[in-house]
């Protein structure tokens, strides 16, 4: 078994070989335990300082002591490791005055950085505490926020970590953290909680939540007459080159263009008026009237699999999804990979749509999973199945949110202009760089 490494955080005019230092050095981990000087250092450049520790030597765990486990508990929200704290000063900027710590600008940036911790995830979070602890006085915030689940309270234990049984609690939550973890939660788990997070507290997820229903139609063998081929066609073409956003709202109008999406009404129709009805509702792009005048070609194309397998569906079933999205980007006129992704996924197909967006943040500069700056259609397509793979969800909803991160409109943080400060995907080589600096 690898042993994890291990950042240690010492505690206000503490020493770096505190007590838990010791107790993790005895038991042979490797340990990085830097002397910090608390009234020297502001606490924004003691984070920057530790965060160049956690991703310059892949630290796998935060260990953090009173005031060391403030920043300790910061650097987990932040990164998304597990983090053991020992009787945390969650507080500081009401007890360091205690001490004659009157920095009140290091007291503002303190209150400023206090409300990460609430981006804590319960998973993450041992913390062991002393209930005679004779400098905190109580610890009921603490209770309070990880008192549901790994926390334990030492009866006769105080402040210094010394009174209380490391030994025990290091031995039972190192085993928790290097046997239980990686098992729920590897790297494409930590990404997508992490980005999870972030979209909820900024809105809804109405899209995803249609999109996976579709999946799971297709999955029932339900099969999609043509009118909902059709428009789905007609959506993907329209997201092309231009914010969903301004779509999406503009949806009812569209079916009331298109006849409600009846075939046999959008064939008959001039390209033209198409065009000019969408360019009314500022739902054109600078492909629309190539779009509209190969519309219906595609339609006659996808009704003569219907006249020669009963339905469009029993064709498509006939090979591979990915080799259909190839076949179709071939046949297809003004479809290229991404728009037949998106056909597809509005006719339950379950496949991520390599926009760029998405083949951005999977790039060498964002996430790093491919080496080229721009993910190709292909990188993208397997990066997805492993993403859905190694956390169990399906390829839509992982798109859906991922999407939803970087568009504009949306939640907007991995956008073409990063918002690398609001971000907190720990393995973002782009956040690396903006945040050590």
């Amino acid at each position: 078994m690898i042993l994890p490494k291990i950042l240690n955080i010492h505690g206000y005019k503490g020493s770096s070989q505190n007590a838990a230092f010791e107790v993790l050095f005895k038991f042979e981990h490797e340990v990085i335990s830097p002397a910090i000087d608390y009234d020297k250092q502001s606490p924004k450049a003691i984070l920057i300082e530790l965060k160049n520790i956690v991703f310059n030597n892949n630290i796998n765990i935060i260990v953090g002591t009173s005031l060391g486990g403030f920043f300790a508990a910061i650097l987990a929200a932040e990164t998304g490791l597990p983090v053991f704290l020992i009787n945390p000063c969650l507080l500081p900027f009401l007890y360091l005055s205690k001490f004659k710590y009157l920095n009140s600008d290091n007291i503002k940036q303190l209150t400023a950085l206090f409300s990460k911790i609430t981006d804590l995830d319960s998973w993450q979070v041992c913390t062991i505490v002393g209930l005679q602890d004779e400098v905190l006085d109580n610890h009921d915030f603490t209770k309070a926020l990880f008192g549901s689940g790994r926390y334990i309270e030492v009866p006769n234990g105080k402040h210094s970590g010394s009174t209380l049984p490391l030994d025990e609690f290091f031995k039972d939550m190192l085993a928790y953290a290097i046997v239980e973890l990686p098992r729920i939660y590897n790297k494409e788990m930590r990404i997508l909680m992490s980005i999870e997070r972030k979209v909820y507290q900024h809105n809804n997820r109405e899209a995803e939540n249609s999109l996976e229903e579709l999946v799971k139609q297709r999955n029932r063998a339900e099969n999609f007459d043509i009118s909902k081929h059709i428009k789905a066609m007609i959506h993907a073409m329209l997201s092309s080159e231009q914010s969903w956003i301004r779509v999406e709202l503009q949806l009812s109008a569209i079916e009331e263009i298109f006849y409600g999406y009846d075939v046999q009404r959008i064939i008959v129709e001039e390209p033209s008026d198409f065009v000019y009805a969408l360019k009314k509702i500022k739902c054109g792009n600078r492909r629309l009237k190539f779009q509209m005048q190969a519309h219906s070609y595609k339609i006659k194309f996808i009704q003569s699999f219907e006249k020669d397998y009963g339905n469009v569906d029993a064709f498509y079933k006939s090979m591979d999804k990915y080799k259909l999205v190839s076949f179709l980007a071939d046949k297809m006129k003004e479809l290229g990979t991404a728009l037949v992704t998106e056909y597809l996924r509005n006719v339950g197909y379950d496949l991520p749509k390599p926009d760029r967006h998405i083949a951005r943040i999977l790039g060498s500069e964002r996430l790093g999973y491919s080496e080229k700056v721009i993910a190709t259609n292909s990188e993208v397509f397997d990066i997805f199945k492993r993403f859905s793979e190694k956390t169990g969800k399906s390829q839509v909803y992982i798109d859906g949110l991922i999407w939803n991160y970087c568009a504009t409109g949306y939640t907007e943080i991995c956008t073409a202009i990063p918002q690398c400060q609001k971000c907190m995907i720990r393995e973002c080589r782009k956040k690396y760089h903006e945040e050590t600096s």
